[in-house]
């Protein structure tokens, strides 16, 4: 049996979810009573089973916990040295003996082993003795103790009821009724001389706004300014967030740059807008897209070809990221609001989509904050400034005159900036280290899976194209690719009877990374069909490689998504016509006048006002000629008929009358 217990009789322990008190102990017969408190019953234990209990820390003793100092600043070093010196001297109280060094030398082994300490760090007795005379000098306040040892600086000149008042006073006045820091200074100096507190005691302000300054700010924030500023506050911290694990969670934004883009004639067709799906756990892009429109409005094709991107297996080895995930946190957008996004994600991924209200980037703060990184990168890669979107500082006039790359100078620009660029520069968020850095380690020990690994390849074909022509003979057209087969004869044939080549109106559902067969739906009765290239590929190829040689653009498809051009725009050429804007002059104007008139860019009748009435005149005059010409026309007709009625008439009568 051991020598030494770390529990005696009255002695409160904690165990088994019970807090009880010793009543007796019985080495010989190895038994413990313990009184429950909560059933007022005796209760009997085994001594080996509580010891052993002790030791795997099933056990602990139930201590009174002395008052402890408070609004003082403590050091990580302090904080270890109280935990050690409460750890010995709570159990060494339990004694009648405390101090004694018999006592101590059997207790010392089991309260180290007890607390994980080991080697220089286990007290001696006599170092014990020390500790605990102290102690009990200091009304066994352990923080007391640690701080009475400070020097300098350092050393507290505050009482402790002056650090209550002072705490309440910050606790009600701040924080609860949110008054100024000025109102908390001057609460504390009349509850201080309430209780009989000279001029002479009352602490400095800047004591109390030191004080005010150590309380956590996100806590501030939240009981202060609510929840809303708390949210928009710890978006900028790191010590908020959990550890997320390789595609818990992706993060979806859109960010416009501010660049315009040629194509390949020279012609402008807007500006640039870069679609991400990030992961949170390692901040890698596992998927993006580029669309280049006059319109900064994402659609749902977009957004979605992003979303595919971030789930297929990339053929770039320096490209590794992508895979299906938990989790898919996007915001309240246009193109993020389409049924076919959500369908695609909880019906075909089987992931969760959360919504997040629009314009509140606390919502998805790390692509909000990768976004900004991700501008700068992008401009270094393109050398140019790219600033947010403001339409009124970077208009589309302005766009059209800078714009000098093409589609395919802008994709290899963007691939490099995100490939190389960010993913090899280190970063705090991941302790200085690289986004392909923590890639490589989560994904060799959870391995991502990717959009081929799902069980049914029709489900994985989330775009929908409305009324496309289906033909018995020519198939459906894709993105310049022919889909046939024998189903889709019959579906023709069914709905058009002797009409064979008499072409239908039907929905495909595609996959721009996979060009291998596509669905069509059944009109009728809401179906899917899968029809088959007739190029029959075996591997997955996208429809951009398939293409690539029509324009010239694709080098690394798959490794980027479409770009979706709204509307091919040209700039219009410039006014080569010289002179005002009218050629009339009014009579007798000096020969200066063109000059004056072009240098001034007025035309003749806002240049000169009196003549801009006669003008008027002229005009009315030639318009009501122009009304009444119709009229005495149709005057004449009148007057010839009539002279032909009467004429008729005379040839009755036998002729004119003698004279």
């Amino acid at each position: 049996m051991a020598e030494y217990l770390p529990f005696n009789v009255g002695t409160s322990i904690s165990y088994k979810s019970t807090v009880g008190q010793i009543k007796f102990t019985d080495h010989r017969n190895n038994m413990v009573g313990v009184h429950e408190i909560h059933n007022d019953k005796l209760t009997q234990y085994k001594l080996s089973e509580l010891l052993e209990a002790y030791k795997l820390r099933a056990l602990s003793i139930v201590t009174d916990i002395p008052p402890q100092s408070k609004g003082v600043q403590l050091t990580s070093a302090e904080l270890k040295r109280i935990k050690k010196i409460d750890a010995f001297c709570q159990q060494a109280r339990l004694h009648e003996t405390p101090q004694s060094i018999p006592m101590l030398e059997k207790m010392i082994p089991v309260v180290a082993e007890h607390h994980g300490y080991a080697g220089k760090d286990i007290p001696k007795a006599k170092t014990i003795q020390g500790w605990y005379r102290d102690w009990a000098l200091h009304n066994f306040d352990t923080v007391q103790l640690v701080i009475s040892k400070r020097a300098g600086k350092n050393k507290p000149r505050l009482a402790d009821d002056i650090e209550d008042i002072i705490k309440n006073c910050i606790d009600n006045i701040y924080l609860k009724e949110k008054n100024s820091q000025k109102a908390t200074i001057k609460c504390v100096r009349i509850k201080m001389l309430d209780v009989g507190y000279t001029d002479s005691d009352i602490p400095d302000a800047n004591t109390i706004r030191a004080r005010i300054k150590q309380l956590d700010p996100a806590k501030v924030k939240r009981i202060r300014e609510g929840e809303i500023a708390y949210q928009e506050f710890i978006r900028i911290t790191k010590s908020h967030h959990p550890d997320y694990a390789l595609l818990e969670r992706v993060e979806c934004d859109v960010m416009h740059v501010n660049i315009g883009i040629l194509d390949n004639e020279g012609y402008y067709i807007g500006s640039l807008s870069i679609a991400f799906c990030l992961d949170v756990g390692t901040r890698a892009i596992v998927g993006y897209s580029l669309m280049v429109s006059d319109k900064k409005k994402e659609t749902a094709s977009f957004v979605l070809e992003a979303l595919l991107h971030s789930v297929i297996k990339k053929n770039d080895p320096d490209y590794p990221f992508g895979g299906i995930a938990h989790l898919y946190a996007q915001d309240n957008g246009p193109g993020y609001r389409d049924s076919g996004n959500k369908k695609f994600i909880e019906k075909v991924l089987n992931a969760f989509m959360q919504m997040l209200p629009s314009r509140k980037g606390w919502g998805k703060p790390f692509v909000e904050a990768a976004v900004k990184s991700i501008r700068q990168h992008v401009g270094d890669e393109v050398q140019a400034v790219l600033g947010k979107y403001k339409p009124g500082t970077f208009s589309e006039d302005t766009l059209r005159s800078t714009a000098k790359y093409t589609i395919e100078q802008i994709e290899e620009k963007i691939y490099d900036a995100l490939c190389y660029t960010y993913h090899d520069t280190p970063m705090e968020a991941l302790k200085y280290q690289t986004p392909r850095q923590v890639w490589a380690e989560l994904a060799d020990k959870t391995p991502p899976i990717y959009l081929e690994q799902l069980p049914n390849p029709q489900e994985l074909r989330p775009v929908l194209i409305e009324n496309k022509a289906a033909n018995s003979v020519k198939g459906v057209q894709v993105l310049y690719q022919t889909f046939q087969s024998d189903d889709l004869q019959k579906l023709v044939f069914e709905i058009n009877g002797n009409r064979s080549l008499k072409s239908i109106r039907v929905c495909v559902e595609v996959n721009y990374y996979d060009a291998r067969a596509i669905n069509v739906i059944n009109p009728k009765t809401g179906e899917r069909i899968e029809v088959p290239n007739t190029a029959q590929l075996s591997e997955r190829v996208s429809f951009y490689q398939l293409n690539a040689f029509r324009n010239g653009i694709r080098k690394r498809i798959e490794n980027q998504a479409t770009i979706a051009s709204e509307k091919r725009i040209k700039q219009r050429a410039a006014n080569v016509r010289r002179g005002p804007k009218t050629n009339f002059v009014p009579k007798g104007a000096p020969k200066d006048i063109w000059d004056d008139l072009s240098k001034s860019g007025l035309s003749p009748h806002e240049f000169m006002s009196e003549h801009d009435i006669e003008s008027e005149k002229v005009a009315k005059k030639i318009a009501d000629s122009k009304q009444e010409k119709p009229a005495s026309i149709e005057l004449k007709k009148e007057n010839a008929s009539r002279f032909e009625s009467d004429n008729k008439q005379s040839k009755k009568s036998g002729g004119f009358d003698a004279i």
